[in-house]
């Protein structure tokens, strides 16, 4: 861990144990479909929220995307925010990014490095801070907001960081922008992978 403690999962303990034993063992397994797709639509543009781990299905979805095929009328934005503790320490896939920045298959990235400074600064600061590009993405461009990583306090900070960007830019009350973040639910443009 970043704090150089040594913790031992529960999953791994479990089959540590398991194979201790002398005893045959049935493992039973699933393999869960993810809730994040790259849209029908090639032009539909996308941000995509993936701090800590959560950036991994992100990076799949960009590299999903990049491998469609073309064409001047296909090309779209794709914003990736991604957040960790450390720019030295777990700034994952950094060689990556510019390197698809360059290549045209991410628009831009935005990050935050919560613990490199005094004041803890995360991804839902960022969405603000971008707030008037974001509202352009999400309500002008009819874009796509996906959201991945921890289930703790992350997604409702991000949600609650885009209803006030709504707010700012949409000129409506919260209880209006809930509901257009309510409709973009609905119609598949808004949607949170989160574990704990």
């Amino acid at each position: 861990t970043p704090n150089q403690r040594m913790i031992h999962g529960v999953c791994s303990s479990w089959f540590k144990y398991l194979g201790n034993s002398n005893i045959k063992q049935i493992v039973p397994l699933w393999i869960k479909r993810g809730v994040l797709r790259v849209p029908e639509n090639p032009c539909s543009p996308l941000i995509l929220v993936g701090p800590g781990t959560g950036v991994a299905p992100m990076r799949a979805l960009i590299y999903e995307r990049s491998m469609a095929p073309r064409t001047h009328s296909t090309e779209t934005e794709m914003v990736l925010y991604f957040g960790c503790r450390k720019r030295d320490m777990d700034f994952y896939y950094a060689n990556e990014w510019e390197k698809l920045k360059s290549e045209g298959a991410l628009t831009d990235i935005h990050v935050a490095f919560s613990r490199d400074q005094v004041k803890k600064h995360y991804v839902q600061n960022l969405i603000k801070q971008n707030g008037a590009k974001v509202f352009q993405i999400l309500c002008r461009s009819n874009g796509y907001l996906y959201i991945s990583g921890s289930a703790k306090r992350m997604p409702a900070d991000v949600k609650e960081a885009v209803i006030d960007v709504i707010v700012e830019y949409g000129d409506i009350n919260k209880t209006d922008a809930a509901r257009v973040l309510k409709k973009m639910e609905l119609q598949g443009r808004y949607k949170v992978e989160a574990w704990s």
